[in-house]
């Protein structure tokens, strides 16, 4: 099978390309184009003065698991009863002021890119980026046929490699999660399912689409993009968790499988997504496969 949107290293690991672009009936004008490189431009411009230089980041980082992992060893001391407040720190006074420095240097950094932050809204700078996007976001749209009822919808993107006709997720560097959450607007006519997103507008043929199967394993998804939180409304059902580092753990994830010219493909998406792909393309996963079961480890599928 070829993923779509699945990046294979396999033979080249500083490959970039995804695979897909087969499936791009239409890119953007270089018109638009241009208006959504000058959004980008805008939004690290607006990140860059909200935020610390990268060493005080990186300062502040430390500075929080150092205090955390401090503050659990004192609670664990006091939890078993061997010794006192008191007697800990007569017995090691250097660690409670190594903690008590972590703290206000946390504390310190922290405040001062909050109010970096406050500055900006209060300024207007983030209303102004906020409404740059939005036009230029409107612009693409309106350019790519996209209908109002689209769907905005999460399909994963991900690097991998291909052993013995089995593919197997690969993450790269400090990757802490294996599937990047790629926002698309989906929608459908009585042809092709249609993605729309910063690329253009991608068709896949609802004559191609052969099934969904279910894969039953844990995965790490690397943001939550919905307005409603992952554990309320509609997404509760779902039991999804997030880490200390914003990535979302799901229980299971699906595959829309096509048939191109002789050869399968598939398209990635969590769990959470089913029934919107299921209303676009009339299909259904198998009876008993559509809801999350218990997790799994490993990352193949």
């Amino acid at each position: 099978m070829k993923p779509i949107f699945g990046i294979n290293v396999t033979k080249n690991k500083k490959n970039e390309e995804y695979n897909g672009k087969e499936f791009l009936v239409q890119a953007l004008s270089a018109e638009v184009q241009a208006a959504l490189d000058h959004t980008d431009e805008s939004i690290e411009t607006l990140e860059k003065n909200t935020s610390l230089p990268l060493v005080w980041r990186i300062v502040k980082w430390i500075a929080g698991v150092m205090a955390l992992i401090l503050l659990g060893g004192f609670f664990r001391g006091l939890a078993d009863g061997d010794i006192t407040l008191a007697q800990a720190y007569d017995n090691a006074p250097a660690v409670f002021w190594i903690f008590g420095a972590a703290l206000v240097i946390f504390g310190v950094l922290f405040m001062t890119e909050r109010g970096m932050q406050k500055d900006a809204e209060t300024s207007g700078e983030v209303a102004k980026v906020a409404h740059v996007a939005e036009t230029a976001a409107n612009r693409m749209f309106d350019e790519l046929g996209v209908p109002s009822g689209a769907v905005e919808t999460d399909v994963f993107l991900f690097f991998y490699r291909e052993k013995d006709g089995k593919i197997k997720t690969w993450t790269k560097g400090m990757q802490l999660f294996e599937y990047f959450s790629l926002v698309v607007k989906a929608f459908a006519d009585e042809e092709n399912l249609y993605f729309a997103r910063a690329d253009g507008k991608f068709a896949f043929p609802l004559a191609s689409c052969v099934g969904i199967r279910t894969v039953n394993k844990r995965c790490m998804i690397s943001e939550w993009n919905k307005e409603i939180s992952f554990d309320e409304g509609e997404y509760k059902k779902y039991k999804l968790t997030m880490n200390q580092y914003g990535c979302v753990i799901c229980r299971a994830y699906h595959i829309l499988e096509l048939m191109h010219e002789g050869e399968t493909y598939g398209i990635y998406f969590p769990s959470y997504e089913l029934p919107v792909i299921e209303a676009l393309t009339g299909l259904r996963a198998a009876e008993g496969e559509g809801q999350p079961v218990a997790e799994e480890n490993g990352t193949e599928a």
